[in-house]
């Protein structure tokens, strides 16, 4: 969060800049007390005026309005490069000026002596580095050339090269041919005015209060870590490093035209926002990933994952022709093709629904036939081969073995597009060890109409009318886990993802026919989890 200073009347805001956005205050003020220990009659301004090899970093300062600055009773250390280093600058150029100079001033007193090692935060929020010892000092890789100058509101040392300015991973995204990706990031900017924080300090004119205000800025995109938002990281943030695949307008448009066929929905209302909003989200939720990635260090047996928990084997391929730029705070890959990202390792991902924690999306059919049979869940810790050590258990009634047990499970964050349907069954010697038995399985996937009574019904691939589905091999082993295929390339004609009401579910049916009974079989089932593995 980005806390600014601001003056507030009543409900209409003023904004009064000292520079970069950032207002101080007296309030402020003293907890930046200067070294006492500091003895001079002079300012940190009248000390660069007075050195003829700083007259160029002076006539930035003044081009600025941060002579008043420099001249106020607030203490500062300044790192001033000398005229040489700043011979190519435009001064003419305010942005690129204001950028300089406050790239090479901190708050408090910063000197030069003993072993030092420490990363300052500059006026312009940026974190340089402060190195050196035995009367050798850097800030960054520019040498201080002289040490120590003392004034009365701070310290001043002089270095011989312009130490470089690099815009972190969030202002990069104003550069010009980016506003595909920036326009939908910065559509989540909120700024917020918080009253515990502000304080009242006078009465104006109008008889209106006058805060001494706190705002907050805030965007949820930059929220990675918490399980409400679904944002990406703190890539505005210069005290986090990361590394973000930044697309271009172009790179943008064409992922965009990809990705979007997949979201389609058959909502009632507002199903083509909901269509660009989802699409958009696909395309940057594993552009961020944690520190400073260099591509060359992976290889086949390598995975690197995303902010979003995207995994990505063989990373290298993510980076192929894109431009490494650096950041202040991390790394850039400037993507001017198109996105390399895997559907299947990013936004469209296997869907893996535990069995035994689907309570909420779980529902067992025909009541008055299941009442009395046994259900219920069981954990095996000696199983290893269970998904999550657990199962969902289900048998017929003792007292009519022929009614066959039924259980759906709805699949959440399901696309349109084309899936292997997987259900896996545990043995039923887990179960019953005493007595294991086969079991024969049918299978409906059904889709919620949406049509004001919400009814499910069975489709076929495709989106027509289905019925039962009948694998080539539906027995369930009594020994071994049995991994069954439902349906191979199944089409799903509407997407479901990121609502709050699912509309896909797989009906699991334990089906025996005539005469299985006799030949070892049970109408029960001890299900592991069901997948919808996506087509690549």
């Amino acid at each position: 969060m980005n806390i600014l200073k601001m003056k507030i009347t009543h409900l209409f805001v003023a904004l009064s800049v000292l520079f970069l956005g950032v207002v101080s205050c007296d309030d402020k003020d003293k907890h930046y007390d200067p070294d006492t220990s500091v003895i001079s009659e002079y300012t940190l301004m009248d000390l660069i005026n007075q050195n003829d090899d700083l007259s160029v970093f002076a006539s930035m300062i003044e081009a600025i309005g941060y002579d008043s600055v420099l001249n106020s009773s607030q203490s500062y250390t300044v790192w001033a490069p000398v005229n040489d280093a700043l011979a190519d600058v435009d001064i003419t150029d305010l942005d690129q000026v204001e950028e300089i100079v406050n790239n090479h001033i901190a708050r408090f007193v910063k000197s030069a002596s003993g072993a030092v090692n420490e990363r300052v935060f500059m006026n312009n929020t940026k974190l340089l580095t402060f190195k050196g010892g035995s009367g050798v000092y850097y800030l960054e890789d520019a040498q201080l050339v002289s040490l120590n100058t003392v004034g009365k509101n701070g310290v001043l040392h002089t270095i011989n090269s312009r130490v470089p300015f690099f815009q972190n991973i969030w202002e990069y995204l104003n550069t010009p041919g980016l506003d595909s990706i920036r326009d939908y990031l910065y559509s989540f900017n909120k700024k917020e005015f918080d009253p515990s924080a502000s304080d009242e300090i006078d009465i104006n004119e109008e008889g209106f209060t006058v805060y001494d205000s706190v705002f907050i800025e805030s965007n949820e995109m930059w929220y990675a870590y918490f399980s409400s938002t679904r944002g990406i990281g703190w890539i505005n943030s210069e005290d986090s490093i990361y590394t973000m695949i930044i697309p271009s307008n172009q790179a943008w448009i064409e992922a965009y035209d990809r990705i979007f066929p997949y979201f389609v929905n058959n909502m009632a209302q507002g199903k083509d926002s909901i269509q660009n909003l989802n699409t958009k989200y696909a395309i940057v939720k594993d552009l961020v990933f944690r520190g400073e990635v260099n591509p060359n260090l992976y290889g086949e047996a390598d995975s690197l994952s995303s902010t979003r928990f995207g995994l990505f084997y063989d990373p290298q391929y993510l980076f192929e022709n894109a431009e490494k730029i650096d950041a202040s705070n991390g790394m850039i890959y400037l993507q001017n093709e198109s996105l390399k990202n895997k559907s299947w390792e990013s936004w469209n991902p296997t869907i893996k629904m535990e069995a035994e924690f689907s309570a909420a999306n779980r529902q067992i059919l025909n009541p008055t036939q299941v009442n009395t049979g046994v259900t219920g869940i069981n954990y095996y810790n000696d199983a290893p081969e269970i998904s999550n050590g657990g199962t969902f258990y289900v048998e017929a009634a003792a007292n009519n073995t022929n009614l066959a047990p039924e259980v759906t499970f709805e699949i959440p964050n399901t696309l349109a597009g084309a899936y292997d349907i997987y259900c896996v069954f545990a043995p039923d010697i887990l179960a019953k060890p005493a007595a294991p038995k086969m079991g024969k399985v049918r299978f409906e996937i059904q889709q919620k109409t949406r049509r004001g009574t919400d009814n499910w019904l069975p489709i076929a691939s495709g989106g027509g009318m289905g019925g039962e589905i009948i694998p080539a091999n539906n027995v369930i082993d009594t020994i071994q886990m049995t991994k069954m295929l439902v349906y191979e390339n199944f089409k799903l004609p509407y997407a479901n993802y990121n609502e709050s009401e699912n509309t896909i579910r797989l009906k699991v049916i334990s089906k025996l026919s005539q005469g299985d009974t006799n030949k070892g079989f049970g109408n029960r089932m001890n299900i592991d989890c069901i997948i919808f593995e996506p087509v690549h």
